[in-house]
């Protein structure tokens, strides 16, 4: 490989410029959404990601491409319901995402194809960040704006992004999960505390794992981040026992979903483990 060559893998590699990723939005009538990535995988398939920033692993689904990558690896998928699903891990050359590239990247692949084309935490792995709903835009290599008072980021062995919120008057962690329509809660802290929460119904839904799960939900008291109130949304009561001791911890009693971050722009800084909203 010649110099110029070289020097081309090298910087592409460390993204060490300003990179968008401009995403799409599909939303709910609960206020909830999911979030698109413009993906090509090793500059020949092109996919529509979900961006789940609650999961510490990016996935692809199983097409004509993926299906001839050798597995170099298996890998576990265990979601809400608390049970595991076995996949394969394979590698991909390139992974393309707006002008976002990260190269030889390691991703799950499942036979069903759940969960399929999925870009995980694990991507912006070293990375300053924002997210900004509002323009529909990820942007790297951005600092946290001197006028924002920064906060210490807490990252989970995992990945996770955990931020403290306050919700009844009470601290907990919260993980910042896009791949969240919506927030959900330790059921025990709504029986806890159920004066801050407000019956709303039972709903159906799905885990990671594509396992159908049925849910209460509930309209929430306000949720303070950083001091700023957020705006009063719908949330999810579920059973975090399956989460406590593999992923979160006993401090963790909350899901940030996308219903909650629709108001303002999110700054993770993950070398300084800094983060801030304005």
């Amino acid at each position: 490989m010649n110099f110029v060559a070289l020097m081309a893998a090298f910087l592409a590699s460390a993204n060490l410029f300003a990179a968008s990723i401009y995403f799409t939005v599909e939303m709910n009538q609960m206020g909830g959404g999911r979030v698109y990535l413009p993906c090509v995988y090793s500059d020949r398939f092109t996919a529509q990601c979900l961006f789940d920033s609650g999961s510490d692993n990016t996935s692809v689904g199983f097409n004509s491409f993926t299906q001839n990558l050798p597995s170099v690896g298996k890998t576990h998928f265990a979601g809400a319901a608390g049970k595991a699903k076995e996949c394969d891990v394979v590698q991909i050359d390139s992974l393309a995402i707006g002008e976002f590239q990260k190269n030889a990247v390691l991703a799950s692949r499942c036979a069903d194809s759940v969960p399929a084309d999925v870009v995980g935490i694990n991507v912006l792995e070293g990375e300053s960040f924002v997210f900004d709903f509002s323009e529909r835009r990820i942007q790297t290599e951005v600092q946290i704006p001197s006028q924002i008072r920064a906060q210490e980021l807490k990252v989970l062995p995992a990945g996770h992004l955990v931020v403290p919120i306050r919700v009844a008057g009470q601290m907990m962690g919260a993980v910042w999960d896009t791949g969240a329509s919506l927030s959900a809660v330790d059921q025990e802290f709504v029986k806890e505390f159920p004066h801050a929460f407000t019956f709303v119904g039972e709903v159906s839904g799905g885990d990671v794992t594509g396992i159908p799960l049925r849910m209460k939900m509930y309209k929430t008291a306000a949720i303070e981040a950083a001091g700023i109130r957020l705006p009063e949304s719908y949330v999810l009561a579920l059973d975090f026992s399956a989460f406590r001791g593999t992923y979160f911890g006993d401090e963790v009693k909350m899901i940030l979903g996308l219903n909650h971050m629709q108001s303002q722009k999110w700054y993770f800084d993950l070398p300084a483990q800094l983060w801030a909203i304005e």
